[in-house]
């Protein structure tokens, strides 16, 4: 327990991996962390990393350990913890994501992206645009398809607490939710510059202290519903006269959010 834990390094070496809780114990004076299958394969198979080599876990509490793998086998793997830490990487900033849901690839890459810039909850909504069919026998498998993206992206990205994402839900119903966030819906439509007063009067801001960002799917929202959203609470929002990818809208206006109210534009402590 006394060597340094260099985090710069550690950062640096990408060698971070999600774990449960319930899979942390304490034996004989030590404390183990038992490494679930499919983290096990990863490191043995793809990294080639075996017994004496250090790695970080982190379980999604804010917490982080150093460990090194004292058991290496095909269906078993077992690390000690050496130290723990609470590292500051999770953003102070409370933004919510609902996402028009996108294909495949488009998703994905809007997960990997939010979960780098500190969203902490993420929507999937059924919009009138959306071309991808859910088919209700394999959301569950998709869910957890989801859950390990954004996991794996927490490890590569440094965040020690795991965005939430929720089961798709029809845009009807997303819009009864009763969310307690400033509302802004993401529209082509809207002329732009939305956010300069909020930038000189957080005032709104504050009094919700979170934001619920609303972006569109392919081809964005149909006229009735950005005015539904309006009607029910939402700023609209445009990000200036270039049309975007549906892919990148998001994680663009998530890194104009985090930049004005949250920590990109804060200097490192």
């Amino acid at each position: 327990m006394g060597r340094k834990f260099d985090e710069k390094k550690l950062r640096r070496m990408f060698r971070r991996f999600y774990i449960s809780p319930r899979r942390i114990r304490t034996e004989e004076g030590m404390t183990i962390a038992d490494i679930d299958k499919d983290t096990l394969h990863h490191i043995r198979t793809v990294l080639r990393l075996g017994e004496g080599a250090q790695i970080v876990l982190f379980d999604g509490s804010g917490k982080e350990y150093l460990a090194e793998i004292i058991l290496s086998r095909p269906a078993r793997m077992q690390a000690k913890i050496l130290e723990v830490r609470s590292p500051k990487t999770e953003s102070e900033l409370n933004i919510i994501l609902a996402q028009g849901l996108l294909r495949e690839q488009g998703f994905d890459n809007v997960l990997v992206g939010a979960v780098e810039l500190g969203v902490k909850q993420i929507i999937p909504v059924l919009t009138q645009r959306v071309v991808v069919k859910i088919n209700p026998k394999e959301i569950d498998k998709k869910m957890y398809r989801w859950e390990r993206i954004i996991k794996e992206a927490c490890g590569l990205s440094g965040r020690v607490v795991v965005p939430r994402i929720e089961y798709p839900v029809e845009f009807e119903k997303f819009l009864s939710q009763e969310i307690n966030a400033l509302k802004i819906i993401l529209w082509e439509k809207a002329p732009g510059g939305e956010l300069e007063g909020l930038r000189k009067d957080p005032t709104p801001l504050k009094e919700k202290n979170a934001i619920l960002l609303f972006c569109g799917p392919e081809g964005g929202f149909e006229d009735e519903e950005a005015q539904k959203a309006i009607d029910a609470g939402f700023w609209t929002w445009g990000l200036g006269p270039r049309i975007l990818k549906a892919d990148d809208a998001p994680l663009v206006a998530l890194s104009v959010l985090q930049y004005l109210f949250g920590d990109l534009a804060k200097p490192l402590s």
